[in-house]
């Protein structure tokens, strides 16, 4: 014989430790489903890598959603966060010339000027807005207007 018996205790013990170690590594390796902020902060990034003009939307479920330069916060039974590693965000807050530029309007038929519009931007930007209510879905819009590339979000 040049081997150890197969029926031997000693080998269906050790076969099915390794049978658990690899089962465990498998389970342990495999990675948590994106939270919803995650999954929205890629939405982000993948529409400020695109040229202008771009739009994507993002189904979240939340009821406030907190919008910073660099960072989105989306708040209802669990607050969630996410950082935006490329690009600014401007918030466009429900009821703001932003919003309607985030939802479709050209910037050169809502602002008087690429002045007011580059303005409009930098107040977005200055803190962090909360849009309120949610709805559904977080919007996003890459535009260019006077030069420069802006990402508009809104939900």
């Amino acid at each position: 014989m040049l081997g150890p018996p197969i029926d031997a205790w000693y080998v269906w013990i050790g076969v099915s430790l390794v049978s658990l170690a690899v089962l465990g590594v498998a389970v342990v390796a495999t990675p948590e489903p994106l939270s919803n902020a995650e999954a929205a902060a890629e939405t982000i990034e993948q529409v400020d890598s695109s040229r202008p003009p771009a739009t994507a939307t993002h189904d979240i479920d939340a009821e406030r959603v907190r919008i910073g330069e660099y960072r989105l916060v989306l708040e209802g039974e669990d607050t969630e966060r996410a950082t935006i590693d490329h690009g600014r965000m401007a918030a466009a807050p429900r009821g703001t010339d932003l919003r309607r530029v985030a939802l479709g309007a050209s910037p050169e038929s809502v602002f008087a000027s690429e002045w007011a519009f580059g303005e409009a931007v930098e107040a977005a930007r200055s803190e962090q807005r909360i849009v309120e209510p949610a709805g559904d879905r977080l919007v996003v819009r890459k535009v260019s207007y006077g030069g420069s590339n802006v990402l508009l979000v809104t939900a």
